[in-house]
């Protein structure tokens, strides 16, 4: 059986989440290049969202990024930036030098981990053996790094287990949106029972967020 969560700080009970700024979610989602966190309000947690992935141009340190001969252009269509090779020392170097400890110190609860998909898509590219497992070496290590951050991951669910007690929550989206999601809602429901930890859900609309809390997973509506 998976852990029950990381080391310190688990999540509070969740009815509700959000992507921006408000005083009645139990929990926040927010751009930390965008500012400081907001005055947290009772026992909310906010967290600041963290691409492992992917780098951008509205990122501060996209310019140390890019300059990794390991980057690759062409994220995804629609998505300007570099995808970055997890297994590259000078990507972590980056995440776990400068970026994580100072969305730490600028008083951030937790991490919202995104796009943990790109270590298992370069991997099944056939050009980076063992992206997957440097993923997942990656999101443990930022939890040693500072081990009191609240972590919650979207994507990874095919190398959860090997996360063990790494993650505080999982996240996903669309998952009730337009098209067939069912395996996919199969996967998040069985996750959840194996670890005890708690699917937040991000979906486009009140009606597909109605049908996530209906089955469990705890929803918000909007975009990231």
């Amino acid at each position: 059986c998976m852990g029950m969560g990381g080391p310190s700080g688990r999540l509070p009970p969740l009815a509700a989440w959000s992507v921006v700024p408000d005083a009645a979610a139990d929990l926040l989602v927010l751009d930390p290049e965008a500012g400081p966190p907001p005055a947290r309000r009772g026992a909310q947690v906010r967290l600041a969202r963290l691409s492992l992935g992917l780098s951008g141009p509205s990122r501060p340190y996209h310019r140390m990024a890019a300059m990794l001969p390991t980057a690759s252009a062409g994220a995804a269509v629609g998505q300007p930036g570099l995808r970055m090779d997890p297994r590259s020392g000078g990507w972590r170097g980056v995440l776990l030098g400068e970026v994580v400890p100072r969305y730490a110190k600028a008083g951030w609860d937790g991490l919202y981990l995104t796009d943990l998909d790109v270590g298992p898509a370069l991997e099944a590219a056939g050009t980076h053996e063992g992206a997957t497992a440097a993923m997942a070496e990656l999101v443990i290590d930022i939890r040693g790094l500072e081990p009191d951050l609240r972590l919650v991951a979207e994507g990874g669910l095919p190398f959860l287990e090997a996360l063990g007690k790494a993650l505080d929550g999982i996240a996903a989206r669309d998952v009730f949106g337009p098209g067939d999601a069912a395996a996919r809602r199969d996967a998040l429901a069985a996750a959840r029972k194996a670890t005890g930890l708690p699917v937040l859900v991000l979906e486009r609309s009140a009606a597909a967020a109605a049908q996530a809390k209906a089955a469990g997973f705890v929803p918000a509506v909007g975009g990231l």
